[in-house]
């Protein structure tokens, strides 16, 4: 064997070998895209319970807005009136509707905003009543402030990879 030949094949090696880098980079990348899809997919489907969960919330508010006395606002039963109710059933209508769009267009830079936006202002929300205000106990306030606390720290770590690139 030449020493021409011994090159040759070398070259044919190494090139070999640069496009087999090439093609293990870009299944890394393919097997990264598929897993942002199916997070992305589990995010959808975790506004959907999110937004399910609020509808309760809703039918309460319009409907019977004495049980915020007793399953909320157990601390200051006095500050929950039917009008009260109706704003809370009003708002929390708003924020289902944001969920639920956003579950199904979860590449929206607006609409993925909005509905973070909101799940921020309810955790905050739900933490003056807390610890300024006083007018609920941590029983009423746990599963409102989980679902916004699981849904601000999942949609905060997606941002940049769930959104359209421009």
């Amino acid at each position: 064997m030449e020493s021409g030949d011994v090159e040759s094949v070398v070259e044919q090696n190494l090139d070999e070998l640069g496009s087999s880098a090439a093609l293990v980079g870009r299944i890394q990348d393919v097997e990264l895209e598929c897993v942002f899809i199916m997070s992305a997919i589990y995010l959808g489907r975790w506004l959907l319970i999110a937004a399910s969960l609020r509808i309760f919330s809703v039918w309460i508010g319009f409907f019977s807005p004495v049980k915020f006395q007793i399953a909320l606002f157990r601390r200051k039963p006095e500050v929950v009136t039917e009008a009260f109710g109706r704003l809370f059933g009003t708002w929390t209508l708003v924020t289902c509707l944001l969920c639920v769009i956003c579950a199904f267009n979860i590449n929206n830079e607006a609409i993925y905003g909005a509905t973070l936006g909101s799940f921020v202002i309810a955790f905050l929300y739900m933490v003056l009543e807390l610890a300024v205000y006083k007018t609920i106990d941590m029983r009423g306030a746990i599963s409102p402030m989980l679902v916004a606390g699981i849904s601000i720290v999942w949609m905060s770590a997606g941002y940049s990879n769930y959104l359209e690139k421009a």
